[in-house]
């Protein structure tokens, strides 16, 4: 088909903490690493797993796409991309980008936790490299800590390959010296702190006013990105097509198909509520969330002090 081309814990030991960050701080100055992708990748969106990644990506690719095709972009969509959570890797979109793209003066976007290489060390360790000389500007993507470790929570328990205890329940989790808050507080700081010593040109979006107003921190998104002139046409068919009720219907079947799990604990676009974690948390456990972000977080993310 052608398509027409538009023109552990806690134990109030901040000693801990300082500890972790300054191990990270220390190699994330020392490891940094060329991505070799055999792309030149024009800007990055950073954040922490479970801060709304995939939905952006989602949202980036599908307004490329509307802004290209126009009319016949759901056409190309369906036929040519398909669901994945990596849809900004896609081939047929890498080809698009190269070549109408160019010409649209796009830019071409990197969506990265920028840990390193699962396998060269333990999951999700902390050890995480930003080469951001490889870009011109960053998105630097971050979401309430309370409600990231309870979806973190269940994208961890319920993926195989991860090394935990059978018996493994949220208050542990959340307490925990490998995947616990207090990872999530240190990465936040850490690439906090890398981008206000970079001369890069960054923007930092909350997720929680992503959903509130998704139109314009979409539209603020993309320009921080570098798109020039914004297409508002394409900005709203791409908030339609991404929007969360349609990603769950594309990720079922999807999952079916891979024979992996298909419950609602198991999806990526699993709530995507604002403050949710009150509903799956004891109040002990969300008093001591409280205390650990109180005492650790940056400033610069007080919002998520109450």
């Amino acid at each position: 088909m052608s398509y027409k081309v538009r023109n552990e814990n806690h134990k109030g030991d901040k000693g801990v903490l300082i500890d972790v960050t300054r191990r990270i701080t220390k190699k994330l100055r020392n490891k940094m690493r060329h991505f070799n992708t055999g792309y030149d990748w024009d800007s990055v969106v950073l954040s922490f797993p479970k801060s709304g990644r995939t939905w952006v990506a989602h949202l980036y690719v599908y307004y490329v796409i509307f802004h290209i095709f126009g009319d016949e972009a759901e056409a190309f969509i369906n036929d040519k991309m398909g669901f994945t959570y990596t849809i900004e890797q896609n081939e047929e979109f890498f080809k698009l980008m190269k070549g109408e793209g160019r010409k649209s003066y796009i830019p071409l976007v990197r969506f990265s936790h920028h840990f390193p290489k699962k396998g060269e060390i333990p999951y999700f360790n902390l050890s995480i490299s930003v080469p951001l000389h490889l870009y011109s500007r960053c998105v630097y993507l971050v979401r309430d800590p309370r409600d990231v470790i309870v979806s973190y929570f269940h994208h961890v328990t319920t993926k195989n390959k991860v090394p935990l205890a059978k018996d493994v329940d949220i208050r542990e989790f959340i307490r925990s010296e490998r995947f616990g808050i207090r990872q999530i507080v240190a990465y936040m700081n850490q690439v906090l702190n890398i981008l206000q010593n970079s001369s890069i040109k960054n923007e930092i979006v909350c997720y929680e006013d992503l959903v509130e107003d998704t139109e314009s921190e979409f539209t603020r998104i993309l320009v921080a990105m570098g798109v020039g002139k914004i297409d508002k046409v394409a900005i709203s068919s791409a908030i339609n097509r991404a929007s969360f009720d349609r990603m769950r219907q594309s990720e079922r079947p999807w999952r079916k198909q891979l024979s992996v799990k298909s419950d609602d604990n198991s999806l990526r676009f699993r709530k995507g509520k604002i403050g949710s974690y009150k509903e799956e948390l004891e109040q002990d456990d969300i008093d001591y969330l409280k205390r650990v972000i109180s005492a650790h977080l940056s400033p610069e993310f007080s919002q998520y002090f109450n």
